[in-house]
């Protein structure tokens, strides 16, 4: 997957006002994740940034991009399940969030930029 650039450099290409606030969410989102104690979440802030750059440059599919968010919040709820109530709803926010800004208000823009 193409790591020399960051999502936010995709997020840029996204000249769509109706969405800036949505990117701006899902980027501190992302940069709350990263700075998490859990490595279970820092893991998952690192592969939202790497299948949402991937799908953007065309190197991961639609279908591709969805069966491993699928998966993950598979992986995440069952980690979820572990954790005390009170950090739950924190991580639950962050992670999930995550994902869900990323398939419900960013999909269709990343995958715009998919060259033809």
């Amino acid at each position: 997957m193409n790591t020399n650039r960051g999502i936010a450099d995709f997020l840029e290409q996204i000249k769509d006002p109706a969405l800036e606030l949505v990117k701006n969410e899902f980027l501190a989102f992302l940069g709350e994740a990263k700075k998490d104690a859990y490595a279970i979440v820092k893991e998952n802030a690192q592969n939202v940034e790497d299948w949402g750059v991937a799908l953007a440059t065309g190197e991961l599919t639609e279908r591709g991009f969805k069966l491993l968010v699928d998966e993950q919040k598979g992986s995440l709820a069952q980690f979820l399940n572990t954790v005390q109530i009170e950090q739950k709803a924190r991580l639950e926010r962050i992670t999930i969030g995550l994902l869900n800004i990323l398939t419900e208000k960013l999909l269709g823009a990343l995958l715009a930029l998919v060259p033809k």
